[in-house]
């Protein structure tokens, strides 16, 4: 007989009994665990929603209350609450209402992320006013953000200013002075990179940004709460890491949409010098260590824990990372949130019960606030390195072990081919390939397009190869390419099964709105964007 957790093996006559993990059950376990305490903590908000009526929260803190309803349902959307709920769309009138008359930088933020994640590009305006506040609000020798931010009367003339900023280097010299803090920092520059997808161009103030950190990182790897504090902090830490992936994300972003960078426009001139490839930057590495030493503690030692956590994963996250030396970051930190749930679903901390649990849930969730920050974050620039003929290199790769085909994929990916004889390989190889070995290939062919310009890509979905234009939509999705939104529309109609859902799950991803296959659909919306 046998016994759960172990495996028979018949092999020439003889029975070989081998102790193995049941991993497939220990996943649902765990996967079980993880959504019982994320049910619980939803259940908790929805028993105790955030009123102004609260004994355990701050009085007559307007900016407080609005900023924590935010937090609270972007923590009920990614647990899987619909937008339609009461609950949100009660929130969601009051964060409208309350919206153009918040100060403070947390609430700004928190309200944009919210508003981007409920609502997508039908909350446009509201997310431009409000990114405009928060650019007025970058303190102009620091780079950072204090808890205040200007009300903001001509809208349009930050936006003018911003474009007209976009590509501007220089930004005089780093002050280490004034008020404003790494925790705030962090806050804007999530909102601010997400307001880039509503047209708002936050180039610069985001580079400021990223400037800020690189000139303020400790010898230890980590960063403290503001310029003039002594030790490190573990949120910090992480706060930083954020604002190198949003100045890498700066740099590549137009690498990618067929820029070019200047001669020193990496370097940052008053900070160390920013890489366009993450995988060689110093100083991302010396945070890594820091907080890999971290996590040899339990999380819940750690000061600000919920808060620490959601920081923590938003990051790793961003970055691709599944393991700090050696220490899986997301399994740390959801057995302690599993065991130290309270019995009313909620978890303890620094802050109101309600705010610790939609720091817990967000954990729990692996939230990922920035998916096309993450493409680029995780992409890998194109390397010189001698050409090699690629038509050569497929025929190896049909034949070839598991260990040299993933070679010869990362030289067809990464390889500088201005003469696109490597992207053309990969299309003709393509149908030649049997299914095992053709997903592989058409990944790559993805990510090399992704590289290319929103004008190249718009040109190659009129191509009449059924293959090339789905991974032209793949790689609209890739990149984030929001200008071709239009262009996928009208393709919709034109296109065969496979084509149509690929380009309907890619219009979900850029614009927030689910129409499916409905193109009318799609051409309302359109219209009345451009109202």
């Amino acid at each position: 007989m046998i016994r759960t957790g172990f495996l028979a093996i018949v092999s020439l006559g003889t029975c070989f009994i081998v102790h193995t993990q049941p991993a497939e059950a220990q996943q649902r376990a765990t996967n079980e665990r993880i959504e019982q305490a994320v049910a619980r903590g939803v259940s908790y908000l929805r028993s105790r929603p955030w009123n102004y009526n609260e004994p355990d929260k701050p009085s007559n803190n307007f900016d407080y209350d609005v900023g924590a309803a935010a937090l609270i349902g972007l923590a009920l959307l990614e647990s899987g609450v619909s937008p339609k709920d009461p609950i949100l769309l009660s929130s969601a009138r009051a964060i409208r209402s309350a919206a153009p008359k918040l100060k403070k930088t947390y609430a700004i933020s928190l309200v944009i992320l919210f508003l981007d994640r409920y609502g997508g590009s039908e909350e446009s305006a509201i997310i431009r006013d409000l990114a405009c506040r928060l650019a007025a609000g970058q303190d102009n020798t620091s780079w950072g953000w204090t808890y205040d931010c200007p009300q903001v009367k001509d809208t349009l003339a930050i936006l003018n200013w911003l474009r007209t900023n976009q590509k501007k280097t220089e930004f005089g010299k780093y002050l280490p002075t004034g008020t404003a803090c790494n925790s705030n920092t962090q806050f804007a520059i999530m909102a601010l990179w997400v307001a880039k997808r509503h047209n708002v161009p936050t180039d610069y103030v985001l580079a400021r940004a990223e400037a800020r950190f690189r000139q303020t990182q400790h010898s230890d790897g980590g960063w403290g709460y503001r310029h003039d504090t002594e030790g490190s902090s573990p949120a910090m830490t992480c706060a930083g890491l954020l604002g190198l992936a949003v100045g890498h994300g700066n740099r590549l972003a137009k690498l990618q949409s067929g820029g070019k960078l200047v001669a020193d426009e990496d370097k940052l001139k008053t900070a160390p010098q920013g890489r366009n490839d993450l995988r060689t930057d110093i100083q991302l590495d010396k945070a890594k260590d820091y907080l890999a030493k971290q996590l040899k503690r339990k999380p819940h030692e750690i000061g600000h824990w919920p808060y620490f956590l959601w920081s923590l994963e938003r990051v790793c996250v961003v970055f691709g990372i599944n393991e700090l030396d050696g220490v899986n970051w997301y399994e740390w930190g959801w057995k302690s949130l599993v065991e130290r749930q309270r019995d009313d679903g909620s978890w303890d901390g620094n802050y109101p019960p309600q705010v610790n649990t939609a720091f817990a849930l967000l954990f729990l969730n692996k939230v990922n606030l920035s998916r096309d920050l993450s493409s680029i974050a995780q992409s890998e620039p194109e390397v010189d390195r001698p050409r090699e003929d690629p038509n050569k290199l497929i025929r190896e790769y049909a034949v070839a072990d598991e260990t040299r085909r993933q070679e010869i994929l990362k030289i067809l990916e990464v390889t500088k081919d201005p003469s696109g004889s490597y992207t053309q390989a990969l299309i003709d190889a393509l149908p030649l390939l049997s299914e095992d070995l053709k997903e592989p290939v058409r990944m790559t062919l993805v990510k090399r397009l992704a590289r290319q310009s929103v004008n190249s890509l718009r040109s190659r979905l009129a191509e009449n190869d059924a293959e090339v234009r789905l991974a032209v939509v793949r790689a609209v999705a890739l990149k984030q390419a929001r200008d071709l939104v239009p262009d996928l529309v009208e393709l919709l109609p034109k296109a065969d099964n496979n084509l149509a859902d690929a380009i309907a799950k890619t219009l979900q991803g850029l614009t927030g709105q689910d129409h499916g296959r409905n193109v009318q659909a799609w051409r309302d919306y359109l219209a009345k964007q451009k109202q």
